[in-house]
């Protein structure tokens, strides 16, 4: 039906809570259909043949019959299979005009006129994907009795600060009886307003409907940090990395915590995870100089700053690798690098 005028065309057909009468019409339709393709087959109809065959056979195998998600359709699946609809339409259009040369002007002014309906509607549908605040309200227009738009929505504005708003479309989420990570997010709204306990509440609602989410125990272990509790974030961080060893924000901020108690040992090697993951953040190349200075590794820290520099030459990184190179007594090095934090506007005080 899409094929011929595509209308309705959402990011998301969600299940229906109930069959409609198109559900129950299209059953003898198919039905129909194979009927009528092998009576074509026989009169050997072998355009029409091929471009169905086309059709289906690069549909079929998309076809989510076990489902996947909360969508069942996705309009992206039939971006190939058209081409076969296409060949039918184009080579009897074509027979048509080829016997029928005095309607050659008409015919191509309703295909001229339908192609721009199209080119129309796929310009208005590409308005709906500015961003997702756009894009899930589409949705909402059409299916608003499924979890995943509220939660999408609602995740684009507290990303935008506007907590009050999402946190309307997570509870109406909630409503229609949204996942584990719905509450995630809800947690996370709470947790960036600085509304530590419902974070730390949200968090372990999200972590007892499934329990073997390395985010989840990661993010609850941030919303014990903030509550002070760092002895239990501790042991949440731990979880989370036995979990999966590849949650980089786990060691990062297990490396915090560390680096506040004090225990730079624990922390650098919690760093040097986390670099693994990613090499070009200067900002933890930096910590971890600031970690072997503390351990009086003075070269290692130098290399640590020297790499923080390459990847970003801020004012602080040349200060205090300048502090590292005067502790070592290479006055050299040391004023030139203080120096060259001086022009990069870093305030030098000795």
């Amino acid at each position: 039906m899409k094929f011929v005028v595509p209308y309705k065309m959402l990011p998301l057909y969600a299940y229906s809570p109930t069959l409609d009468w198109m559900h129950y019409i299209s059953m003898p339709i198919v039905i129909s259909l194979f009927i009528g393709l092998f009576i074509l087959y026989k009169k050997d109809k072998r355009a029409v043949i091929f471009g169905f065959a086309f059709f289906f056979f690069n549909i079929v195998f998309l076809l989510q019959i076990l489902g996947a998600g909360q969508g069942y359709l996705a309009d992206r699946f039939t971006y190939i299979a058209y081409l076969g609809l296409i060949f039918i339409v184009c080579y009897y259009l074509d027979q048509y005009l080829k016997n029928n040369a005095a309607s050659s002007t008409l015919m191509y002014s309703i295909s001229g006129i339908y192609i721009i309906l199209l080119s129309f509607l796929s310009y208005k549908q590409i308005g709906y994907w500015k961003n997702s605040g756009t894009l899930w309200s589409r949705v909402l227009e059409f299916q608003n009795n499924t979890s995943l738009p509220y939660n999408n929505r609602a995740n684009y504005l507290r990303d935008l600060k506007l907590y009050d708003q999402a946190l309307l479309d997570y509870n109406r989420a909630i409503e229609l009886k949204a996942g584990h990570a719905t509450y995630n997010s809800r947690a996370r709204l709470f947790f960036n307003k600085n509304e530590k306990q419902k974070a730390l509440d949200y968090y372990n609602i999200a972590i007892n409907l499934q329990p073997n989410k390395a985010e989840y125990y990661v993010n609850r272990g941030a919303a014990k940090a903030r509550l002070g509790i760092l002895d239990e974030a501790i042991k949440d961080f731990d979880k989370g990395l036995s979990i999966d060893p590849t949650w980089k924000v786990g060691y990062l901020n297990r490396s915090i915590i560390y680096n506040q108690a004090g225990n730079f040992q624990k922390a650098l090697e919690d760093i040097d995870q986390y670099l693994k993951f990613e090499p070009n953040n200067s900002d933890i190349w930096y910590e971890g100089g600031r970690c072997l200075r503390a351990l009086n590794d003075l070269n290692k820290a130098i290399t640590y700053y020297s790499n923080a520099i390459k990847i970003n030459p801020k004012g602080l990184y040349y200060l205090e690798r300048g502090k590292t190179y005067k502790i070592l007594g290479q006055e050299a090095q040391a004023q030139s690098d203080i120096n060259k934090a001086r022009s990069l506007g870093e305030p030098v005080n000795f």
